[in-house]
């Protein structure tokens, strides 16, 4: 894997069912397709493309961004880790159930639960494959918009950057 690549702008995807889309948006919209884009069209060998450089670089970037939103507890750091709390068919996620990573903001989200088991998860885009239902997709990739501070539209620009930075 090469950490020089360092791209000047986001990537379009120039075939198939996902044409016209850029990676930076699908991290956002569509986590699980670029890991499986990567795992299963892009092996090769030495000489990678441009699409397979990009997305490796995109992949190790969502791993390494920092959080703007601040801790609901503290209210002075920025949050660092969020969970999920699952009761029948549904589950519950949000802002509220978000911390840094001071131990008494850890304390204080885990009594939320009420004595139930709490796995706290990182601000990491590989952790979104954890989720697989749609719509559970949908409200993390919301979270996630919210504590990067990119709940605004999103446009390719403005992923790119927040990506590169």
């Amino acid at each position: 894997m090469s950490n020089s690549y360092d791209p000047s702008q986001w990537y379009v995807i120039q075939s198939g069912k996902r044409k016209g889309e850029a990676l930076e948006l699908l991290m956002f919209k569509d986590y699980h397709f670029l890991c499986w884009f990567k795992e299963n069209k892009l092996k090769g060998g030495k000489n990678k493309n441009k699409l397979q450089l990009h997305l490796e670089w995109l992949l190790r970037q969502g791993e390494t961004r920092q959080t703007k939103m601040l801790c609901p507890f503290c209210k002075s750091e920025p949050v660092k880790y969020f969970s999920v709390a699952y009761s029948f068919n549904d589950f519950s996620v949000g802002s509220g159930y978000t911390c840094c990573r001071k131990k008494e903001c850890i304390e204080s989200l885990r009594g939320m639960a009420m004595g139930k088991p709490v796995t706290l998860l990182e601000f990491k885009f590989s952790n979104l494959r954890r989720f697989n239902k749609t719509d559970a997709r949908t409200r993390i990739s919301e979270l996630y918009r919210k504590a990067f501070g990119l709940d605004k539209p999103l446009t390719r620009k403005r992923a790119f950057q927040f990506f590169k930075e």
